[in-house]
Parts: structure tokens; C-alpha cells; sequence
């Protein structure tokens, strides 16, 4: 009973929602792109207050109906810091650590990528 699609263009001149999350109760729609990049890009790096935070113009919206109410809610989106992968990366490098994102689920998201190319 899920129904996933996934859709990606370098060609689409209105980007729409980044994600629309459609259940039976509810649907959470989020407009932009991760701030992360355009943080770097300005000088602005993963160590100070603030980065990798979106504007509250970018917070998703969930509109729900719970116990016959209507909902409609702003959701807070978390900051994000893709540096802390290379982070992981050097410690697996250097220390043996283990990773935070195991092999296995690596795979599992490369055959996602393989079979949404098909």
C-alpha cells in the first residue's frame, strides 16, 4: 500500500515542493534545497552559530486532520552539517572507527539511484 516516486531534472523551471509526504491522516510538503552549499560558498562555515539552518520561510507545512480537527502547522527544520561525514570518514580512516553510514546501506542507496536511472 506505499507508493513512493522519486523524480529528478536539470531542466525543471519551477522546483515545486523538495518533498510531499501524502498519508492517510495528512500531508507534509517542504519547499528549498539544503542551505549547506550556499552557506559554504559565502564564507559562512560549519563551525559557527547558525550554519547549515534555513530561513522559517522554509520550514515544511503539515496539514493533517486528527480526530475530525483540521491541522495546519509550520515543522521546524533541524540544521544540517554534511561535514561531519568526512568527519566519520577520517576517523574510520585514521582510528579504525567504525562508520556512521555502514557499507551495506550504501549499496542499498546506490541500487535506488541504479534503478530510478532505469
Amino acid at each position: 500500500k506505499l507508493k513512493v516516486t522519486l523524480k529528478s531534472s536539470l531542466i525543471i523551471k519551477d522546483q515545486g515542493p523538495k518533498y510531499a509526504i501524502h498519508g492517510s491522516k495528512g500531508s507534509f510538503t517542504k519547499f528549498g534545497l539544503d542551505i549547506q552549499e550556499d552557506h559554504l560558498v559565502s564564507g559562512f562555515w560549519p563551525h559557527q552559530p547558525g550554519f547549515g539552518f534555513e530561513k522559517a520561510e522554509f520550514n515544511g507545512t503539515l496539514k493533517a486532520q486528527i480526530n475530525a480537527l483540521d491541522f495546519i502547522g509550520k515543522v521546524d527544520t533541524f540544521g544540517g552539517n554534511w561535514g561531519l561525514l568526512f568527519d566519520d570518514l577520517f576517523a574510520v580512516i585514521q582510528n579504525n572507527k567504525k562508520a556512521i553510514v555502514q557499507h551495506q546501506e550504501i549499496i542499498e542507496q546506490l541500487k535506488i539511484i541504479e534503478a530510478i536511472k532505469k
